[in-house]
């Protein structure tokens, strides 16, 4: 079984994954999304971008976050939430910020 071969079986048990191939020592050649097994984006430009979509996925698809993850997804959430009230003014969070973040609270 190829390096290959194997990485692809490990990430089909995956319920949730972000991935990342390369080369022992290059760039990354492919960065993609696994949701319940299966590769659902690829070709993605970061790790932080990745995370993004992969969040947009959660919340589009209502999915639920796995157990194992719950801390980290609420923590990005956190940070992410965070620092777009920061980047706006008051009236704007109030206006367009404040219903997403009431959605937020409801859906937990």
């Amino acid at each position: 079984v190829s390096e290959k071969e194997e990485a692809e079986e490990l990430l089909q048990q995956e319920t949730i994954a972000v991935f990342v191939i390369r080369d022992a020592q290059a760039a990354p050649k492919d960065i993609g999304i696994i949701l319940e097994g299966q590769e659902v984006v690829n070709k993605l430009v970061s790790v932080a971008n990745a995370v993004a979509i992969l969040l947009g996925f959660l919340y589009a698809l209502n999915l639920e976050y796995p157990k194992t993850l719950k801390f980290t997804f609420q923590y990005i959430q956190k940070v992410f939430m965070s620092s777009i009230r920061k980047a706006f003014p008051p009236s704007v969070h109030q206006d367009h910020l404040a219903p997403f973040s009431q959605r937020q609270a409801m859906a937990h």
